[in-house]
């Protein structure tokens, strides 16, 4: 706290995910999804006299894999 690496912000985020969740034998299951998510009030940071830009949007591929136990 109080250095030139230390920094503190205060952002919103909103976003949607959408995906579909495939059935595999044995009760297992996989989902790939992807996420879009917009941040409000994230400014650039800089620390030690580097700066960090924040995208105003960011996007988020994922893939669960699960076991279903009902």
């Amino acid at each position: 706290q109080g250095g030139d690496l230390a920094r503190r912000q205060t952002a919103v985020g909103v976003g949607v995910h959408a995906g579909y969740r495939f059935l595999l034998p044995v009760r297992f299951f996989v989902t790939p999804w992807i996420g879009v998510g917009r941040a409000f009030g994230a400014e650039d940071v800089t620390l030690d006299g580097a700066t960090y830009a924040q995208p105003a949007v960011s996007i988020f591929p994922a893939l669960h894999l699960g076991y279903r136990f009902r």
